[in-house]
């Protein structure tokens, strides 16, 4: 082999060496250009993981809202119950004892007297009574609103 031939033989070598270099260039830029890419990934999940906490934590809040509504919620029915409880009280008394007192005023006393202290007893128990049922529809207007 000739001068000539040994060193074409190495310039070969050594575009080959150039080439496998050049690959593996091109290789090393693709690598860094996934890991660039995969970068941006990882950011934006962080990005997402914080807004779904963010979002978690307004949830628990709502809920923390959404309880104390029931809350209120049963202290109204509450309220409401102790209202019709008062209201079949002053049913029972208006058929029970105002009724009744009606009633003998109408058949049975005579006397004046009498007849003008019974109606003021039953005027002051109407009187309660209007009361009651005022206090009641004013309850039952706030609670619609």
């Amino acid at each position: 082999m000739t001068d000539s031939e040994k060193l074409d033989l190495l310039l070969s070598k050594f575009d080959n060496l150039e080439n496998r270099f050049d690959n593996l260039e091109n290789k090393v830029n693709t690598i860094q250009d996934d890991v660039s890419g995969l970068k941006q990934d990882v950011s934006g999940l962080k990005q997402d993981v914080s807004g779904l906490k963010q979002d978690v934590s307004g949830l628990k809040q709502d809920v923390s809202g959404l309880k104390q509504d029931v809350s209120g919620l049963k202290q109204d029915v509450s309220g409401l119950q102790d209202d019709v409880s008062v209201l079949k009280r002053s049913a029972v008394l208006l058929e029970t004892d105002i009724a009744p007192k009606v009633q003998i005023l109408l058949e049975n006393h005579s006397d004046l007297a009498k007849n003008v202290m019974v109606a003021k007893d039953i005027d002051e128990r109407v009187g309660v009574l209007e009361f009651d049922v005022k206090v009641i529809k004013g309850i039952l207007k706030s609670k619609a609103i």
